[in-house]
């Protein structure tokens, strides 16, 4: 028998056993936790002999956050970070995307984060900083270097209750713009926990997904 209650209020709450973390749209199954805040500098104003404000000056907006994953080897998040950018690449040249990849550099990944800017722009990286071919590994005798802070503008999916992100469906989610990840640590202690990884990062903006308005019936 249904009750009242059910029938006025139609709750869905969330937990974090139903969320799904994604970077760059690839799945990364391995996040066992995800926070972040948005840092509003908005200052507010006094006129003369005012206890109270009189106004709030506008002020410069950031997102800072971070998320755990299970260590599961050397580069893993980084690896799950590039495979996103290659696939969604390669997805937008298949649709009829632009197969032109001039070189870019930071002031113009500033202005233009598209994936093919993205992936130019960590090529231009490696020829810069590093040799990573097989050849140079070798002579080197050390693997090659991964480092995800050089990775830019990448994008966090936070997707409830599936991985879809379908209009018109009843699901919602954030995302979170313009990512860069500017750290990470790991703590290892002797023990039967399990290691964990954490990645710092601060991001643009955020945009909320779908879902339906759960304020329309309170």
């Amino acid at each position: 028998m249904t009750s009242r209650s059910q029938q006025l209020y139609d709750y869905s709450y969330h937990s974090g056993a139903n969320i799904t973390i994604s970077i760059n749209d690839n799945s990364l199954l391995d996040c066992v936790g995800i926070s972040y805040n948005v840092i509003d500098s908005k200052t507010p104003v006094y006129g003369y002999n005012s206890r109270l404000f009189d106004a709030v000056a506008p002020g410069q907006k950031i997102i800072q956050g971070s998320f755990v994953v299970n260590y599961m080897g050397p580069n893993y998040v980084y690896n799950v970070m590039e495979e996103g950018i290659r696939s969604t690449a390669a997805s937008s040249l298949a649709a009829g995307g632009s197969q032109s990849r001039q070189p870019t550099n930071q002031s113009t990944l500033s202005q233009d984060g598209s994936y093919d800017n993205i992936l130019a722009y960590m090529q231009q990286q490696r020829a810069t900083y590093w040799d990573d071919s097989p050849a140079a590994a070798t002579a080197a005798q050390e693997p090659p270097i991964k480092d995800v802070t050089l990775v830019p503008t990448s994008t966090i999916q936070i997707i409830f209750d599936g991985m879809t992100r379908s209009p018109g469906k009843n699901i919602g989610g954030i995302e979170l713009y313009g990512v860069y990840i500017i750290g990470h640590g790991q703590t290892i202690q002797i023990s039967e926990n399990v290691l964990l990884e954490e990645y710092n990062f601060f991001a643009r903006t955020l945009r909320e997904l779908g879902g339906k308005d759960f304020n329309k019936n309170r």
